[in-house]
């Protein structure tokens, strides 16, 4: 087995975003199911595959390393939410590990599975399957190549798209993930965000991405758990894309934007206050259309007729109060500069359907921020 440098170290350039954000304390509620108790076989497992091994005579099958840095969630014995930790080498982990009480949880999602280049498929189901996955690493290869990867950090966020060729509408397009350094991520889509950690690996020359997010929240209509967490396979496209799959043929593409008019995230806007105005700023109000119109718009409906709701120009105005948003009067023009009244303020968004004339109210944020 022969690990790839160049793919490790395109992989290093991309995958580690060092971005803000938020700590997974909102990962409240775990099923048990999905955790590794501490007096299991496997959590003994994961404690030798971070501390040096003693001889065996199992035979390898292939190679399982984890690429550091990534976070560890801690759940008590009632699988609520406890604590988590960013572990950055096999020392910390093993460490970690180490220190977990007795009748505690923690999360390392499995199973994994990969189709090796031979053709063959190869998965890890229990214990015995991946202490000989984790006793054939060729270790010293691994960190040598891995190591090149320190301090390759980047500002920059995952846009999902959609594969080439692929027409069908999918509520995920144009969603994003903002992924930092310990593994932690933010999940935006359709202007909410979910906590969430997101865990890189190689089986062989193969890089997974094992994401992990929490949609445990009465108010959301979307099945975020059921729909991404899963063990993608990944390949590096190029120095700005990613291409992710499952078993079952869900497959995204995954754009690298390091610039923030680029992708959208909340219905938070926020600009720069005057160097003799503080608090107070200009906004052009039709800069954000574009973002409101990815994560406000109604989505199309399952059974209409083909492309029937797709491509709608819909009509945005904005007002400042709901009840004038309501019956469409006293709209702010938006291609004026709008100098908000107080920060951060409220502005009500009418999205009105031009042919139907159906409407709904979406609510933004306008917030001056003082900049360097």
């Amino acid at each position: 087995m022969k690990i790839k440098g160049f793919l490790f170290l395109c992989f290093c350039l991309l995958a580690f975003n060092s971005c803000n954000n938020e700590d997974v304390d909102d990962l409240l509620k775990a099923d048990v199911t999905d955790l590794i108790a501490e007096d299991s076989e496997l959590f003994g497992l994961l404690e030798r595959a971070t501390t040096p091994g003693d001889e065996t005579d199992l035979k390898p099958i292939t190679c399982i390393r984890f690429i550091y840095s990534f976070t560890v969630v801690i759940y008590d014995e009632n699988t609520q939410f406890e604590t988590s930790q960013i572990v950055s080498n096999d020392a910390e982990f093993s460490a970690l590990l180490g220190s977990v009480p007795e009748g505690k949880y923690v999360s390392v999602s499995f199973p994994i599975t990969s189709q090796l280049e031979d053709g063959s498929t190869f998965q890890v189901n229990n214990q015995e399957e991946l202490k000989e996955a984790i006793d054939a690493c060729v270790q010293e290869e691994q960190d040598g190549i891995a190591g090149q990867c320190e301090g390759l950090l980047q500002t920059c966020v995952w846009e999902v798209q959609l594969p080439e060729g692929n027409t069908a509408f999918d509520t995920y397009e144009n969603a994003v993930f903002n992924v930092d350094a310990d593994g932690t991520v933010d999940f935006y889509h359709r202007g909410a965000r979910y906590d969430g950690t997101w865990t890189v690996y190689f089986i062989e020359d193969e890089l997974h991405i094992n994401i992990n997010l929490d949609d445990d929240r009465p108010e959301d209509p979307y099945n975020t758990e059921a729909d991404w967490n899963f063990d993608w396979k990944t390949v590096i496209v190029d120095a700005e894309t990613m291409d992710i799959q499952i078993d079952g043929g869900k497959n995204y593409v995954l754009k690298q934007r390091c610039d923030a008019a680029e992708y959208c995230t909340t219905f938070s806007f926020v600009e720069c206050e005057g160097l003799d105005t503080p608090d107070f700023a200009e906004f052009i109000l039709e800069n954000y259309i574009e973002c409101i119109d990815i994560m406000g718009s109604p989505e199309p409906i399952e059974d209409s007729a083909p492309g029937m709701d797709d491509d709608i120009d819909y009509i945005f105005t904005f007002h400042l109060s709901e009840d004038d948003a309501e019956i469409n009067v006293n709209a702010l023009d938006a291609a004026i500069p709008y100098t908000n009244i107080t920060n951060p303020e409220e502005l009500y968004v009418r999205i009105e359907h031009p042919d139907t004339q159906e409407y709904l109210i979406v609510v933004i944020s306008l917030v001056v921020v003082t900049c360097p």
